[in-house]
């Protein structure tokens, strides 16, 4: 069996006053830190584990492996506040991940009445690609009114993840999703509700809505997308700043460089449908699903209103020139089409 493992601790020499409270951290200095001190490894592990696109935060971040250490190159621009955040929440946690063949034997342990079971059964077992086994303690903290608590670490004070090496964004799934909610004291499996968790949004709203639905609206990669993480260029600021830039355009010819779309205009538009998307899928409810009003600066914004100023600039730029030379050139598969498509159905475009 071929294991390649890390353990996430801060490295030697990191001053604890700044990560007492990850939580007010800044990105910036949660990037400094990352790259001044590093995140020390188990001996032994791999950094392509951390470097693999779909976990990190873009496919531009730049890391180098060197003594036990996983750095960032250079201080790039915060790119993704909310993985930064959950990477911040879980420097200092003992993690071990594990990364192997789909039908290799795993440990766990099963703690019947307190009583512990040891197990050991082929990943393929649990019916996906990937397992998070946080310590016994963790699941009797976070489901206190269990009697049993089923697939727990089978080492005390070590939280392990288990996937397969060939799959794509099952680290990112395991990692961001179900090991941080374990390690913040929410419920942590599928189905499980994480209302009144103290788990938030990339927005900063409390999340309600069950594990699966914070994992697929919050973590789970688009392999299908130029811009893998859900989260990349997410937030408050990120909306209005993409969303001003764009309705300050005045003129087609502002919007392409040539026949293509312009670099400038094409990364507004994927932050802004990026922002749009989770504005409007985020389930306030376990039956209803509704829009998040975000605040900034004295000014609201939902889906609604973005979709409906974005559907005004076109009108006054010239909406048949924009059906015609832009439209074409933004459902792209590589676009993210949720808001063009909702301002396709706001003219009635096919």
């Amino acid at each position: 069996m071929d294991l390649n493992r890390l353990t996430l601790n801060k490295s030697r020499g990191t001053d604890d006053r700044s990560t007492k409270d990850n939580s007010l951290d800044s990105d910036e200095n949660i990037q400094r830190k990352i790259i001044e001190h590093g995140i020390r490894l188990k001996s032994g592990a791999r950094a392509h584990i951390f470097s693999t696109s779909e976990f990190l935060f873009n496919p531009n971040t730049k890391l180098y492996y060197r003594d036990g250490l996983l750095k960032l190159k250079s201080n790039p621009k915060p790119d993704d506040p909310f993985r930064w955040k959950i990477l911040n929440a879980l420097i200092n946690k003992d993690i071990k991940i594990n990364n192997i063949k789909i039908h290799s034997r795993i440990p766990f342990s099963d703690f019947i009445s307190g009583k512990e079971e040891k197990r050991k059964v082929p990943l393929s077992n649990f019916g996906g690609n990937g397992r998070t086994f946080p310590t016994y303690t963790i699941s009797k903290k976070n489901y206190p009114n269990n009697t049993n608590h089923f697939g727990c670490s089978s080492k005390k004070n070590i939280s392990e993840i288990y996937y397969n090496r060939k799959s794509k964004g099952t680290l990112a799934h395991e990692f961001f999703g179900h090991m941080y909610l374990a390690q913040k004291g929410a419920t942590y499996l599928h189905q499980d509700s994480l209302r009144s968790k103290s788990i938030i949004d990339p927005f900063g709203n409390p999340f309600i809505g069950t594990v699966i639905q914070f994992i697929d609206k919050c973590i789970k990669p688009n392999t299908k997308l130029r811009v893998l993480s859900p989260t990349y260029h997410v937030n408050k600021h990120f909306l209005f700043k993409s969303l001003n830039w764009i309705l300050n355009i005045k003129k087609i010819n502002e919007i392409l460089s040539g026949r293509k779309l312009s670099k400038e205009f094409e990364n507004n538009w994927i932050t802004l449908s990026l922002n749009y998307s989770m504005l409007f899928n985020v389930p306030l409810t376990e039956h209803l699903r509704t829009q998040y009003i975000v605040r900034i600066n004295g000014k609201s914004l939902n889906a609604d209103s973005v979709r409906n100023q974005i559907v005004k600039w076109i009108g006054s730029i010239n909406k048949n020139e924009f059906k015609r030379n832009i439209l074409p050139l933004l459902r792209k598969n590589s676009m993210p089409l949720m808001l063009i498509t909702h301002v396709r159905f706001k003219f009635h475009w096919n």
